[in-house]
């Protein structure tokens, strides 16, 4: 097998090295192991080396994982306690992967920090080559994705951030900027068949989040543009960079704790919406009230899927329709006659304007906010 500039700069390390008080000699002879290396049939991904013995401060990049959106401890926990109480045990454990050529790891951050807890130095590693940055994602997520017959010592399957994570790092290490929505989910779809944790309703949250993820980013093809809660705010500050002028007055020095001249209650169609959001509403519509405020709605719409529906009839039913039923139900609760009390109410404030984020990238340039007012 071929070598690397990366691998020949390696400490060559007898097999007393890696003995320590959890891992023993026995563990050391790598012919003691039953797993077997894989690509895991990830396409431009190439074993370049024998399993072999090596130290953990030997890889590079510090302990980052590609095929994790975070480090769970409770997981690197349970595996301390397991290594603890069974030592390393070969039958079952799996190796690290690495690049061949810059030495970072593709694997095994919960293995790197639960034995550097225990002063265990090194792991058994394979050393593969990548065509390109996509099939190094792709093999990042396969590989935590254990085939049947897989054993771990405690294995944890990638979650929904894990999933997000990758997903979005996949597209952009395309280079692309025209990524539908369809590839986002057909690419879901197929990573995550064997998941049994990622529901259907998770892999819907999946593509949405991913899809709002590439868009702020330009690497998306969808007309509509979705928001979440971050990507609103987000918009805020770039309008405020435009120049805009509601934002240069509501957002730029807007303190949610001590507004100034109005309370902001953000409300994402596709999200909660108001429905789901009423207990935050009414929470804000009474801190407006007590600070003699108006309250501003800032919303994004759900994106039109009919043909007949469009981004103005969207919003157009947000203020007659979703924003009604919010009045109907603020003043039942007091057994209010909404026809003569929803005007006390601190949105219909006469100094309150309430505003639609850009959605429709066809038609609405950067930069531009849509008044409530423009839309009935």
């Amino acid at each position: 097998m071929t070598t690397s500039n990366f691998n020949q700069s390696l400490k060559e390390r007898t097999a007393e090295y890696f003995v320590s008080k959890y891992f023993s000699k026995n563990a050391t002879n790598l012919e003691n192991w039953d797993y077997v290396p894989s690509t895991y049939g990830v396409d431009g991904v190439e074993i370049v080396t024998d399993p072999h013995m090596m130290a953990f401060n030997d890889f590079k990049g510090g302990i980052d994982n590609p095929g994790r959106d975070e480090i769970d401890y409770n997981s690197v926990d349970a595996l301390e306690a397991c290594i603890k109480s069974k030592k390393v045990v070969p039958k079952g454990s799996r190796f690290i992967y690495y690049d061949i050529d810059t030495g970072e790891k593709m694997n095994g951050i919960k293995r790197s920090i639960a034995c550097n807890r225990l002063d265990i130095p090194g792991w058994p590693a394979v050393g593969l080559r990548f065509r390109d940055e996509t099939a190094k994602a792709d093999f990042a997520y396969a590989s935590n994705n254990p085939v049947a017959g897989d054993a771990t010592l405690v294995h944890q399957l990638p979650t929904k951030g894990d999933t997000i994570a990758y997903v979005v790092d996949r597209f952009q290490k395309t280079g692309r900027t025209d990524i539908s929505e369809k590839e986002i989910s057909d690419l879901v779809e197929e990573k995550t068949k064997n998941n049994f944790h990622i529901t259907a309703a998770n892999k819907g949250d999946i593509v949405a989040k991913a899809l709002v993820a590439l868009q702020s980013k330009g690497k998306s093809s969808e007309r509509y543009i979705r928001y979440d809660d971050v990507q609103m705010t987000k918009e805020l500050d770039s309008l405020v960079e435009c120049g805009n002028e509601w934002a240069l007055k509501f957002w730029e020095e807007y303190d949610e704790n001590d507004p100034s001249n109005a309370v902001l209650i953000f409300i994402n169609m596709a999200g909660n919406g108001i429905s789901g959001s009423y207990q935050y509403i009414e929470r804000k519509l009474d801190f407006a009230q007590q600070k003699n405020l108006p309250a501003c709605f800032v919303i994004a719409v759900k994106a039109p899927r009919r043909k007949n529906s469009t981004i103005t009839s969207k919003r157009a039913n947000v203020l007659t329709g979703d924003i009604r039923k919010l009045e109907e139900t603020v003043c039942g609760m007091f057994k209010h006659d909404v026809n003569v009390h929803s005007r006390l109410l601190a949105h219909n404030h006469p100094d309150a304007q309430h505003v639609f984020l850009r959605q429709d990238s066809e038609n609405e340039p950067v930069g531009t906010l849509i008044s409530s007012k423009d839309v009935l």
